[in-house]
């Protein structure tokens, strides 16, 4: 899978987050996911990355979790002041509707289907629903933003 990431950083509320579970790197490195990162000009070199420190070097922006596959992607933000000012101004931000020249991040990573396929559960744990109790409303509750439904197959 690839993840673009074009939002700024939010400290994860709970450190465990932090935390890449599920998922397997470009160099099969487990529980790691390999990160770039675009600052306007140029993309950086893959870095793999297993624990982020969200509040240590304000480093995550999103999660992708499905719990029921025991998977959890920190989504890596931008680092810079400079590059979470330039951030993409329109919501949703999209590689389609993004300046190209739009600070982001590029997160890639694969995991094993089970041997049984379904329907799963996966959600964004970092509440940005602003102006909602406890930031749980708004993009947080609505399917296809912040939460959603997968199809696995084995």
């Amino acid at each position: 899978m690839t993840i673009l990431g074009y939002d700024g950083c939010t400290p994860l509320r709970n450190p465990a987050l932090g935390q890449v579970t599920g998922v397997t790197g470009a160099n099969g490195l487990k529980n790691v996911e390999d990160v770039q990162f675009f600052d306007g000009s140029k993309l950086s070199a893959v870095t793999p990355i297993s624990t982020f420190d969200s509040w240590g070097n304000c480093s995550v922006q999103h999660t992708f979790a499905i719990p029921g596959l025991g998977i959890n992607v920190p989504v890596a933000s931008v680092t810079t002041y400079k590059e979470n000012s330039a951030l993409c101004g329109t919501s949703p931000c999209t590689a389609a509707n993004a300046d190209a020249n739009s600070p982001h991040t590029v997160i890639t990573f694969s995991f094993k289907t089970p041997a049984t396929g379904g329907t799963f559960h996966w959600q964004c744990f970092v509440p940005c629903g602003l102006g909602y109790l406890d930031g749980n409303g708004g993009p947080m509750g609505t399917p296809g933003y912040m939460v959603g439904q997968m199809e696995v197959q084995a």
